[in-house]
């Protein structure tokens, strides 16, 4: 396997392993993730390109999110022989909306207890 740094930093990859080493890709991938990217990749190595955000495991609950972008290289007679591909780090990214999130949730659980006390505040005159 040929990747670049950023590759192994945010998958956990072993980056010098031996030729013979039999790492398995799907358990660089956070459990709740792993379906949805067995599914994208047996439709990757069927020839179809692939866009997917998913989670590594890492130290942390939540793993270490990228999104991949994967299209599958053919010889002449359409084989799939190869994978070309970018993961960008989105973790980031992942962070601001959970905040963002948060923050909506608070506001509408907010609103809800204003409309109730406004109601038992008009039941009481």
């Amino acid at each position: 396997m040929r990747a670049n740094e950023c590759y192994y930093r945010l998958s956990g990859y072993p980056r010098d392993c031996p030729t013979d080493f039999k790492h398995k890709f799907l358990d660089l991938i956070h459990p709740a993730d792993v379906d949805m990217v067995a599914n994208a990749w047996h439709t990757m190595v069927n020839g179809y390109w692939q866009k997917f955000e998913l989670r590594y495991r890492n130290d942390t609950e939540q793993g270490q999110w990228a999104l991949v972008a994967c299209q599958p290289v053919k010889d002449a007679n359409g084989n799939v022989t190869s994978v070309i591909g970018a993961v960008t780090d989105i973790s980031t990214q992942k962070r601001s909306e959970k905040i963002a999130l948060d923050r909506a949730e608070a506001l509408e659980q907010a609103r809800v207890s204003e409309e109730r006390f406004k109601r038992c505040m008009e039941v009481g005159k």
